[in-house]
């Protein structure tokens, strides 16, 4: 990993990947520490050339500056487990049949 000194600001976001996951998690810088750590709203610290302190044994070791193509990977992961989470609530069949309509007529339209 890169040797960079990073100066946080609150406000950034940083992605991870917990558990050697392919999906990233991105957290937001909630407080800067006098010493130059910046401690993430998961409640993670990291050090300024953007290694996580006290990681755990099975990783993640490293932060990275968030890309869009990690953003739309974590909302693809957020909107896909909503939706899973989402229709094993549902009791109605009937509007487990309107989903599997409109999810059809998506697949049409591709």
């Amino acid at each position: 990993m890169s040797q960079e000194q990073y100066t946080f600001e609150v406000g950034q976001e940083f992605a991870f990947y917990p558990n050697y996951s392919q999906i990233p998690e991105i957290a937001t810088v909630v407080k800067v520490t006098p010493s130059g750590m910046a401690k993430l709203s998961d409640g993670q610290v990291i050090e300024k050339n953007l290694r996580i302190r006290g990681a755990q044994k099975w990783g993640p070791y490293w932060v990275h500056e968030v890309t869009q193509e990690m953003r739309d990977k974590s909302e693809h992961n957020y909107l896909a487990q909503l939706l899973r989470s989402t229709l094993w609530s549902l009791k109605d069949l009937s509007t487990l049949r309107a989903v599997r309509d409109l999810l059809d007529q998506h697949k049409q339209g591709d």
